[in-house]
């Protein structure tokens, strides 16, 4: 039985069922991720529910709307009846529609529905991040300001396939920062023993010379074939970050390594973890 009370979710997601694995989903897991409490069709639907009922107590039960607009939304009988329903909601001139356009321009919002085109929108071209931090804002600026008090920010870490790559994160790092989302796997030895040899690699780069690196470069190519055949991927990017040292605090340059099970759409850092955004029945 769902505990929420009226007003108790910040959003609810409205969207085209075309436009469920490409938006609807990394956005609805991403947010949940930075702490908002979501109403998402897949985790609020259960068996035997009625689908309007849910619905409507989903509609009534958020503070804000995001609504996915896009070539498949408009028309759709159900998405433009949530439409509605969150239009409803602003008679009293309360802003409650927060619209994110995939895959349209203005003129194509226009041509559906003049008013939403006089809205700012999110654009979802701008990455799956941007348009999470910009709802953010909006719906819970609280947690957004706790994220910038604390330095931590949402990036996109990208996939590492070169062992070059890997070393230009990893080479002269202040710090390494590994993260891993199976650690109880069966493979937990080979991937604490790859982030074993990338710290020791950061610790000693510079006292290796350009053959040593060359070297470790090598190294590093091999032990991400080796993680890839059993089954995981390597992300990763280098950021600076102050770190305290005693009273002080200090610049540091920080490797952050990512190993992630499966073949993961993408993968974004939240401060010091992770969160992962896989494809329906992957892993």
């Amino acid at each position: 039985m769902n505990s929420k009370t009226p007003n108790q979710w910040d959003v609810f997601i409205s969207f085209a069922s075309e436009d469920r694995e490409a938006v609807a989903r990394p956005l609805a897991t991403l947010l949940n991720e930075l702490g908002v409490s979501v109403w998402f069709d897949e985790t609020e639907l259960k068996l035997g529910d009625s689908l309007r009922l849910k619905v409507d107590e989903g509609l009534a039960s958020c503070r804000y709307g995001v609504v996915i607009l896009s070539g498949c939304f408009f028309g759709k009988h159900f998405p433009e009846r949530e439409l509605n329903g969150l239009a409803q909601r602003e008679s009293d001139g309360q802003k409650v529609i927060l619209p994110v356009w995939y895959g349209i321009d203005e003129k194509d919002v226009r041509a559906a529905s003049p008013p939403l085109a006089d809205r700012i929108a999110a654009k979802w071209e701008q990455g799956l991040h941007v348009v999470a931090t910009t709802v953010l804002e909006v719906v819970r600026p609280d947690i957004a300001e706790k994220l910038r008090k604390q330095a931590e920010s949402v990036a996109l870490l990208p996939r590492v396939r070169v062992g070059s790559e890997l070393g230009g994160i990893v080479g002269s790092c202040h710090a390494l920062l590994c993260l891993n989302d199976d650690p109880d796997s069966e493979e937990v030895p080979l991937v604490s023993g790859f982030l074993g040899e990338l710290e020791d690699w950061g610790d000693i780069w510079d006292d290796i010379g350009p053959g040593g690196r060359v070297e470790a470069n090598a190294r590093m190519q091999d032990q991400i074939g080796e993680l890839e055949e059993a089954g995981w991927s390597v992300f990763g990017r280098r950021e600076r970050r102050r770190v305290r040292a005693g009273e002080t605090n200090l610049p540091c340059e920080v490797a952050v390594v990512a190993v992630v099970k499966g073949e993961p759409e993408c993968v974004f850092q939240i401060g010091d973890s992770i969160s992962v955004v896989r494809e329906e029945g992957k892993t």
